[in-house]
């Protein structure tokens, strides 16, 4: 399917307004060298509708790990949390040192297929939590 970029321009900024310019999976802050993208969370090669409670802002990073994973058709099947409409506290613990802890089988999943083990992503959240205090 081809969007018209008028659409996916205003999908885009809905969903970078929506996490205040950050990756909704990593929460990193996308750069100006970084455009973010418009990542459907239901893929619409997989039946996703191009909406705004499809659209997610994501970095490049993310969205190329995310890619057209959808758990009814691609293998685990297992259900990639939503980063901003699943508990993510119920699934992930985040550790002082920034690290991640899955508590269920589809927090470990969401953290191995967006691959937020990344070593940047760790010293990022490290580093949210030293200015949090």
């Amino acid at each position: 399917m081809t969007l018209d970029p008028a659409v996916l321009a205003a999908l885009r900024e809905g969903a970078a307004a929506r996490t205040g310019g950050r990756c909704a999976y990593c929460a990193s802050y996308v750069t100006p060298l970084d455009l973010g993208a418009v990542d459907f969370f239901r893929p619409l090669k997989r039946g996703g509708v191009p909406d705004a409670d499809n659209a997610l802002f994501a970095c490049a990073r993310c969205n190329a790990n995310k890619g057209a994973y959808w758990h009814e058709t691609d293998v685990p099947h297992i259900k990639l949390l939503h980063p901003l409409n699943d508990p993510l506290r119920a699934h992930l613990r985040e550790e002082e040192d920034g690290s991640l802890v899955p508590l269920t089988p589809e927090g470990e999943f969401y953290v191995q297929r967006i691959r937020l083990d990344r070593a940047t992503l760790i010293t990022q959240r490290r580093a949210f939590r030293l200015l949090a205090r």
